[in-house]
């Protein structure tokens, strides 16, 4: 494959490069249990079926992580996060339900929630071999 009549490549890193190990709403309901909150009207099954109405909805009010909004990826994660649980029923103070949100959203900037998709480190290994791709 030639690719030096390419200048730039990017990637949608979601499900190109990196995919999560679980789906969000479970580490959601995984964090929940952790800190204590589920049990008092949350459930796993029913938090990760609002995550999916939350990601939605959140989509089309923020679009790309609430870039064009300005609310930032770290508030919209929170807010789709915290949204997920009120609609499971918690009652639990906002600073309870922002915790888990912060803890979420420290989770994801680690490899505790992500994995590479398959083929894409052999792939990017292509790149650079080819001398396509920055290596500073």
């Amino acid at each position: 494959m030639s690719l030096s009549r390419f200048r730039l490549i990017t990637f949608d890193v979601t499900d190109t490069l990196l995919q999560f190990r679980t789906s969000p709403g479970k580490q959601f309901g995984e964090v929940g249990e952790m800190l204590g909150l589920l049990g008092s009207g949350s459930d796993k099954k029913q938090l990760s079926a609002k995550y999916k109405a939350n990601w939605h909805r959140m989509n089309q009010a923020h679009p790309n992580f609430g870039l064009k909004t300005n609310i930032g990826w770290e508030n919209w994660w929170r807010q789709l996060i915290i949204g997920s649980f009120r609609e499971t029923g918690a009652q639990e103070p906002e600073e309870k339900l922002m915790r888990i949100a912060d803890h979420v959203v420290d989770m994801f900037k680690t490899s505790t929630s992500w994995q590479h998709c398959y083929g894409s480190v052999e792939f990017l290994n292509y790149l650079k071999l080819k001398q396509q791709i920055g290596t500073k």
